[in-house]
């Protein structure tokens, strides 16, 4: 990207680290990201460590005024999650997280029927996936502690994500899981009782 410099990368492995700046030829590699945001003058960072970090590695960057693309999930819990938030809003900066299906033409052709009401009113909605490649067994995908645990984290919150964003992110209501036709979600419109 012409308009784009990466200046800076922090990784906690020195070899990694080394590897990675020669490749690219970046100037400032650092084992801390606290040090890296202290030291440089950046306008965003791209938070891809183990989801454990995330919140963070994000509200240190926020307060630090520089704008976060997060990997999902967001955070390990909502506290966390709702910490990270706000942290955004005191500096009004973008913290935005990695739902890269929001992005992909099946998605969009299906926001702008929903949005054009070609459908009618959605007042539920349900998600279900099937993946058959396995678990991961490159990185940290099986450690609980690193990744918060399981299929759902790992995968579910990309169909998640995808399905409330499609629906206008309304309020939850029920997300009764053991529906033998699957999970579902109902939530509240205050449009449409």
């Amino acid at each position: 990207m012409p308009k784009v410099a990466l200046t800076a990368i922090a990784d906690i492995s020195q070899t990694a680290l080394d590897s990675v700046q020669s490749e690219f030829g970046i100037p400032a590699a650092y084992t801390d990201y606290r040090e890296m945001l202290d030291k440089e003058e950046l306008d965003a960072v791209s938070i891809c460590t183990p989801n454990k970090y995330h919140a963070p590695a994000a509200i240190y960057a926020l307060q630090k005024g520089v704008h976060v693309f997060c990997e999902k999930p967001m955070a390990l819990h909502a506290a966390e999650a709702q910490l990270m938030l706000e942290a955004s809003k005191a500096p009004g900066k973008i913290l935005s997280i990695g739902f890269h299906y929001r992005h992909m033409a099946q998605a969009q052709a299906a926001k702008r029927v929903i949005a054009a009401c070609e459908i009618g009113h959605v007042y539920m909605t349900r998600v279900q996936a099937l993946r058959r490649r396995g678990i991961p067994t490159w990185g940290v995908f099986t450690n609980k502690e690193l990744q918060g645990g399981g299929a759902l984290v790992d995968f579910g919150v990309h169909l998640l994500d995808l399905a409330l964003w499609l629906i206008g992110n309304p309020k939850v209501i029920e997300v009764p899981f053991f529906h033998p036709q699957g999970p579902s979600i109902l939530f509240n419109d205050e449009n449409h009782p």
